[in-house]
């Protein structure tokens, strides 16, 4: 994993077959370097897995100390469970404040970063800006459009900048290598002492 260029791995676990928490046992070493999803098919992911299945695997990585990323409806439907991320992936039309406030809000204290995934849209990426800037652990991606969009979102100050290292397993992905590319001549170029670009 040191070869990688980035600082964390997803796992996204929802294209297995099967969802069996033995195999945890052999990802203990990485733990700290990984973040294990099963992410439900209504918000992007794979394979159906049922409520108890997903719940008791989430359960016993978290009691094993692996950081999650659980999706909010999960979350709030499940009470005791705590998760690294939460996430809200809104796969068709228009962000509504309201939808995405209540889980942010209700669910507060339960995560670390509040993950929020739209349909690229100028009217929801004017939405995912305003809720970056509003709350300070939201980390904001759009579903499709540019990948440059990530980018930007993370130069206003979205806390994680998801790529990939090979196949995409959500559009508007940049590659983990090209991100990091433009991000090193970003942060290159920045005068540092005095917060502006370089000309």
């Amino acid at each position: 994993m040191s070869d990688q260029p980035s600082d964390i791995l997803e796992l996204r676990l929802d294209y297995l077959e099967s969802l069996d928490s033995s195999i945890l046992r052999h990802l203990m070493e990485k733990r700290n370097k990984l973040i294990l999803t099963v992410r439900e098919p209504s918000e992007g992911g794979r394979n159906r897995f049922t409520d108890a299945n997903r719940l008791q695997f989430f359960t016993t990585a978290r009691e094993m100390g692996f950081m999650t990323d659980i999706e909010a409806k999960f979350l709030v439907k499940y009470g005791a469970l705590n998760s690294y991320i939460a996430s809200f992936h809104k796969m068709e039309g228009i962000l509504n404040r309201k939808e995405i406030e209540y889980p942010i809000s209700s669910l507060s204290g339960r995560y670390t970063y509040f993950k929020i995934a739209a349909p690229a849209t100028r009217e929801n990426r004017l939405a995912l800006i305003e809720l970056v800037q509003t709350y300070g652990n939201v980390a904001a991606m759009e579903l499709g459009g540019e990948p440059m969009y990530r980018i930007a979102f993370s130069i206003l100050g979205s806390k994680l900048l998801y790529c990939s290292l090979g196949e995409r397993t959500a559009e508007g992905q940049m590659d983990c290598k090209d991100a990091r590319d433009i991000i090193t001549k970003i942060w290159v170029n920045y005068d540092h002492s005095g917060g502006k670009p370089i000309p």
